[in-house]
């Protein structure tokens, strides 16, 4: 997210992993950053395979 350091920090100790995460944004904060935007289709490198029992395991 291209955040500054400051922005997150740790949770009270004995929280587990699925206990929420607080964002803090510091004074050094200046932005969100660079919008996200839909591609205008496919990557041209893109690649292409087609699963069939002889590319699945199972």
């Amino acid at each position: 997210m291209d955040l500054p350091a400051s922005a997150l920090r740790p949770g009270p100790a004995g929280d587990g992993p699925g206990a929420a995460m607080t964002l803090t944004l510091g004074g050094d904060h200046q932005g969100a950053g660079e919008p996200l935007v839909d591609p205008a289709g496919p990557p041209t490198d893109l690649r292409q395979a087609t699963a069939g029992k002889a590319e699945c395991v199972g």
